[in-house]
């Protein structure tokens, strides 16, 4: 994780912007350390939609598998800013595909085969675990050990194709969910999402500083490693937008810091250390210069407020 520039956090908690970049030198990384040159292959069986939060339940919650078909299309910007979801009936004949928005990376395959484990749990989750599709396309040659695929998913799994997906009898459309699962609406997954990943290159600057001001170690250079490309190209295309690598990291700190103050019970010298700030002074000073009151002003008042409305 931490050669990917991904905070320990991620472990346990779903909250965070993660760039393609990082996601797929991740898997790159997790394949190197297990000496696994498939690794994708050997994890897909056990991945789900389920375990998306409010994404993966809105998906599951629909009353027929083509309505989850339908969900998960319209609904992925909220999941990825990048991926697109394509769903198609033909005749007897429906196709159902993925394209991730980084397949140039050299872990493209194994995201491939992780991105087919999951779509394949919202067929299973209303055909059951032992259905199949026709056959499987997959956008890449075949790797090393992409012989065990066909095993692996349990059907012709067909390589070099134009894109990733699954062909299936359009005849399973109107299969009705298996189980009741709990109901879940587009806006759940906005509150969960916070309106869905960010889309503007500075607000993708913005996410990745703050998971930077998490790990303690914020710079321009690990930034412009996360999102794959130099510091200078980082800087002219935040220019584009308005705003310097700075401009962000000022601004987020400052954020960063309104949401400490208001959760209370932290000692105004610890935030300004987790922040970065050399001192409280300095802090405290940049501070004001933002919010306009004092990191002791802002607190009380963000006390009074929750006293009123809590």
């Amino acid at each position: 994780m931490k050669r990917s520039g991904l905070p320990y956090r991620f472990v346990e908690n779903r909250d965070g912007y993660i760039s393609k970049h990082a996601l797929a030198t991740f898997i790159h990384e997790v394949g190197c350390a297990s000496g696994e040159e498939s690794i994708g292959l050997l994890w897909a069986p056990h991945l789900s939609v389920s375990d998306y939060g409010a994404w993966g339940d809105y998906v599951l919650s629909a009353p027929n598998l083509g309505a989850a078909l339908t969900r998960s299309a319209k609904a992925i910007s909220y999941h990825s800013s990048a991926d697109r979801i394509d769903f198609q009936v033909h005749g007897p004949l429906s196709w159902y595909g993925y394209r991730f928005g980084l397949r140039e990376h050299i872990a493209y395959t194994d995201i491939a085969f992780s991105a087919v484990g999951v779509f394949l749990s919202v067929f299973r989750q209303y055909l059951g675990k032992e259905w199949v599709p026709e056959r499987l396309l997959i956008d890449t040659s075949k790797p090393v050990g992409g012989n065990w695929a066909d095993e692996v998913f349990g059907c012709p799994v067909h390589w070099d194709q134009s894109a990733l997906g699954i062909v299936f009898s359009s005849d399973v459309l109107e299969v009705p969910a298996r189980d009741r699962n709990a109901v879940a609406t587009i806006e759940d997954i906005a509150r969960e999402r916070a309106g869905g990943p960010p889309i503007s290159f500075s607000e993708k600057v913005a996410a990745v500083v703050r998971l930077q001001l998490d790990e303690g170690a914020v710079s321009a250079e690990r930034a412009a490693r996360n999102l794959d490309i130099g510091v200078r190209s980082l800087q002219r295309a935040l220019s584009v937008d308005g705003c310097t690598f700075r401009n962000i990291v000022n601004a987020t700190r400052i954020e960063r810091a309104k949401e400490l103050l208001r959760h209370g019970g932290i000692p105004i010298s610890s935030i300004a250390f987790d922040l970065g700030y050399s001192t409280a002074n300095n802090f405290s000073r940049a501070f004001k210069s933002q919010a306009g009151l004092s990191p002791s002003q802002y607190a009380l008042a963000s006390r009074g407020e929750v006293q009123q409305f809590g």
